[in-house]
């Protein structure tokens, strides 16, 4: 098992790239990490200047981060229009988190569910974790969806204990 995330891989599908953040990605970051329709049901701080755009990018892109950030790029358009990641990674139990986000103009064209089976992929075949984790906010219909239609399950008893998330699984015996 590989115990570090980060890696410069690009992944390609019909319509999309997914590569690492690049400075020229400040401006796309600052959107979408500061719009109010994307952090609705997000943990996180909100992105108030590019230069904490800018921290996001260079932290993302640290070697000792251990996380893994992909931009959903539309190939057509050179534009970055979402993210995929997968974070905190519990090499112990070998299971790490996926997270997924797309700024409100893209959704509902399918371009999550042409980008988050790249890295499902990737995290059990090449970094060989056993499962995935997704933790979604129980109102974000959208997100939901997309677990259940990539084959995700609902665990009825997770130890996660935060309010109102709900915890899907997606586990490498899926995958044969």
């Amino acid at each position: 098992m590989q115990h570090q995330l980060f890696s410069t891989k690009i992944f390609d599908t019909k319509r999309l790239l997914l590569r690492p953040l690049n400075l020229n990605d400040v401006e796309y970051i600052f959107s979408i990490r500061s719009n109010d329709t994307v952090n609705k049901y997000i943990e996180r701080k909100k992105c108030n200047s590019p230069k904490e755009a800018l921290d996001f990018i260079e932290m993302t892109n640290n070697p000792e981060n251990n996380a893994l950030y992909r931009a959903i790029v539309l190939k057509d358009m050179n534009k970055a229009i979402g993210g995929v990641c997968l974070v905190r990674p519990d090499f112990e139990n070998n299971i790490c988190e996926l997270g997924y986000e797309l700024l409100p103009t893209f959704q509902k064209q399918g371009f999550m569910a042409e980008a988050v089976p790249m890295i499902i992929n990737y995290a059990l075949e090449d970094l060989r974790f056993a499962s995935l984790q997704a933790h979604i906010h129980e109102l974000n219909s959208s997100s939901l969806n997309l677990a259940r239609k990539l084959g995700f399950t609902e665990l009825e008893n997770s130890s996660y204990t935060e309010e109102k998330i709900r915890v899907f699984s997606y586990s490498i015996k899926k995958l044969k």
